[in-house]
């Protein structure tokens, strides 16, 4: 139910603890399915780090996410 005063949920169907891929990927996909998540980070967002690749088993998450299209239009390679 959103705070009659700042629209900001605050009941939520299921808490993530930890923002990094695996936290940030399991709220998306689970809000993606209709739950409302809310994530909570001992860090401040956005955090910066640099990420040179991925390995092949990510693929088949970031398919169900949608983002594969995404980073084939951005040039990405395989």
């Amino acid at each position: 139910m959103p705070s009659s005063l700042t629209g900001i949920p605050t009941e939520f169907d299921v808490i993530v603890i930890g923002g990094g891929p695996a936290g940030a990927t399991t709220a998306g996909l689970l809000a993606k399915r209709g739950h409302q998540v809310l994530i909570l980070d001992r860090e401040r967002f956005p955090r910066y780090h640099v990420g040179e690749s991925l390995i092949p088993v990510v693929m088949a998450p970031m398919k169900e996410m949608g983002l594969t299209e995404r980073l084939e239009q951005r040039g990405f390679e395989r």
